[in-house]
């Protein structure tokens, strides 16, 4: 794996093709090849960048193998957020099980948000989605 990335090519590729069903008017399939494997390595890319958080010293700036890695962790977050505004509650909330209860999504996201310093945008996106895995949560 390199440095700074997830198992998937390309983050900006994947949320470009969740963006295109979305707009088409389809629902975005999860069993579907072409999204199944991102959310089993979503973890690894935010796993990726706390990493890169917690190694981080203060007013360093970015190379631009960071400021990439920056990129595509904004775009998986963004991803995440696509797949939580495209289903209907009891969709929401199936999803919410998988990625809490088999991927472990909602401990990565606790770790970004407990950083101090980091990327505004990762900050709000990570924010956002952590709402939307409690807001998934069927309290019956």
């Amino acid at each position: 794996m390199n440095e700074g990335r997830s198992d998937i090519s390309s983050w900006s590729s994947i949320l470009k093709q969740a963006r295109l069903s979305l707009d088409s008017g389809e629902t975005i399939e999860l069993e579907t090849d072409e999204f199944k494997e991102p959310i089993r390595t979503w973890k690894n890319q935010i796993s990726a960048y706390n990493m890169f958080l917690s190694q981080r010293g203060e007013k360093q700036p970015l190379l631009d193998s960071e400021k990439a890695m920056i990129v595509e962790t904004r775009s998986a977050l963004r991803f995440a957020l696509i797949c939580f505004s495209t289903r209907d509650d009891h969709s929401r909330a199936t999803l919410q099980s998988l990625v809490c209860t088999e991927h472990q999504w909602h401990v990565e996201l606790s770790c970004l948000l407990s950083h101090d310093r980091g990327d505004s945008k990762c900050r709000v996106f990570a924010a956002r989605l952590f709402s939307n895995l409690v807001a998934a949560n069927d309290i019956s």
